[in-house]
């Protein structure tokens, strides 16, 4: 009597047998008639001897005849190709004739000017109306044109031609649509590779462009301000006050009525006290080892009593 399982068995065992029979064929399409005779001689009459050889083939024909990574690279770079050539047809469809051209000179002939043209004409889309009502299509392009510009400053070499290339990438990233993002993310960390490498790491004892870049730094930090500028932008009042206040952790309210709003001068203590920031940030060192030749984005948060906050964006090079 048959089980409840062996319908199940031989539906199980019909579906393999397709699946093999399927492959078998796609590798005959593909010039492998000698795994395919090895194959079904083994499956038929259990030789050994034939499996071995199917094997064997398969190995020396197939795994082994290109680097394991060629294929995975060479679908990728298909995909990249057929994003970008949809990307410029849509961008051609809004009226963007110069950009496409100038975009495909770029990646055609490796001309830099054509590419910083493209990305010029792209940012000036991104700025064409509020941020919010840009088109997905310009935001993608003006990533594409960031990594045109990019790869050749890369190739132009040096040390300068790597932060050019750095800052066109982050400006994608920060600017840019979502479709190349994976992109640019790849190429930024193949330039940052390249850098420590020629940089020994990114050590060093502050000697050359980064003992002047330190210099610079410190003198910014050292630097005596203007008491005269200071002075335009202090509250009447406060140039009368014998002593100011000094309050720490007080309530919104409380400073709107008792300082703001009397125009009274005080100083707010504390409250930034446990801010890594506040030590860190004056380490250059520390910076460039994190940032190193990055744009950086910093939100800024505009509010007032009266209305709800809103957010600009600040960039940072």
């Amino acid at each position: 009597m048959a089980t409840g399982g062996e319908p199940r068995a031989a539906a199980a065992a019909a579906e393999g047998g397709e699946k093999r029979a399927a492959l078998l064929r796609e590798i005959t399409e593909e010039g492998g008639f000698a795994f395919v005779a090895s194959a079904e001689k083994a499956a038929a009459d259990g030789d050994l001897r034939a499996a071995e050889a199917a094997r064997e083939s398969g190995v020396g024909a197939g795994w082994h005849a290109c680097p394991r990574s060629e294929p995975r690279a060479a679908a990728a770079a298909a995909e990249g190709g057929e994003k970008r050539a949809a990307l410029l047809r849509e961008i051609t469809e809004e009226g963007g004739f110069a950009f496409v051209a100038s975009a495909e000179k770029a990646a055609a002939d490796g001309d830099l000017r054509a590419a910083e043209a493209a990305r010029e004409m792209a940012w000036e889309q991104l700025h064409a109306c509020p941020r919010s009502e840009v088109g997905r299509a310009w935001r993608d392009a003006y990533a594409l044109a960031c990594l045109h510009v990019a790869a050749l400053r890369v190739a132009g070499g040096g040390g300068d031609g790597r932060r050019a290339a750095l800052r066109a990438l982050d400006m994608g990233l920060i600017m840019g649509g979502d479709l190349l993002r994976a992109e640019l993310e790849e190429a930024i960390a193949r330039v940052v590779a390249d850098r420590s490498r020629g940089c020994g790491g990114g050590g060093g004892d502050g000697a050359g462009e980064n003992g002047a870049d330190v210099e610079k730094w410190m003198e910014g930090l050292t630097r005596k301000r203007d008491l005269a500028d200071v002075l335009k932008v202090l509250p009447v009042k406060s140039l009368s006050c014998k002593q100011i206040e000094r309050r720490s952790c007080i309530f919104l309210e409380a400073f709107i009525r008792d300082y703001f709003l009397c125009e009274s001068p005080v100083i707010l203590s504390g409250y930034i006290d446990h801010w890594p920031a506040r030590t860190k940030w004056k380490d250059i060192r520390y910076l460039e080892r994190i940032a190193g030749d990055r744009t950086v984005p910093v939100e800024l948060l505009v509010a007032n009593v009266n209305s709800s906050s809103s957010g600009l964006v600040m960039l940072l090079f």
